[in-house]
């Protein structure tokens, strides 16, 4: 009888051991991320009304390049070893001021972009090496806005622009694994609409997993 308990008890205790042991690995499998990123943002363009006014009074189809500084923070998670979501809120500003050529005053450029992005990442490697490249494309619903203020002495005038849209975008970059749960992030994207404005951006960040 003391044999079949000391069995017992000694089942049981491996038991609870095993499962305590699948609670940590299930932990430090790093399910959830949290990321936050700076992006230059270049060859940034627009349609001012339509793309045949456009075209017919800018040649090569967009009325500016900009460069736009841009702030992301993502939330994402791990679907399994390879595939990952994620979503957050991406913002994009500048500001510039310069001389008009068309009036005596100064001109002030504003433009504001906000955006919630829904992204599927797909990760080369299962492991986790220190280079693990990976590939993303998803959608991002924005809100976009500009300004074109311009004060000369005696009047002023004010050329303003809103919209909301829905955007595709594809990618690619790779997670330099620093110390355990930290990654630095190298990615570029190219984003597009149906309406014309779209941009090649660049970003450089910090991700951690949990």
């Amino acid at each position: 009888m003391k044999k079949i308990t000391f069995l017992l008890v000694l089942f049981l205790t491996l038991h609870v051991f095993n499962i305590y042991g699948q609670e940590i690995d299930s932990k430090q499998a790093n399910i959830w991320s949290v990321s936050f990123s700076y992006a230059p943002t270049s060859a940034f363009y627009y349609y001012p009304l339509s793309k045949k006014v456009a075209f017919n009074n800018y040649p090569l189809g967009f009325r500016g390049t900009l460069f736009p500084v841009g702030f992301n923070f993502a939330v994402g998670r791990n679907l399994n070893q390879r595939f990952s979501i994620s979503t957050g809120i991406n913002f994009k500003y500048r500001s510039e001021k310069k001389s008009s050529i068309w009036y005596e005053g100064v001109a002030t450029d504003n433009m504001y972009l906000f955006e919630i992005p829904l992204e599927v990442n797909y990760k080369f490697f299962k492991s986790k090496k220190f280079l693990n490249p990976f590939i993303k494309t998803g959608i991002r619903n924005s809100y976009f806005n500009c300004s074109n203020t311009v004060e000369p002495p005696l009047s002023q005038i004010d050329d303003h622009k809103e919209s909301f849209y829905l955007s595709y975008e594809v990618g690619a970059g790779t997670y330099l694994n620093i110390y355990k749960s930290l990654s630095i992030v190298i990615a570029s994207n190219l984003t597009s609409t149906l309406s014309g404005l779209g941009f090649f951006e660049l970003q450089g960040g910090l991700k951690y997993s949990f």
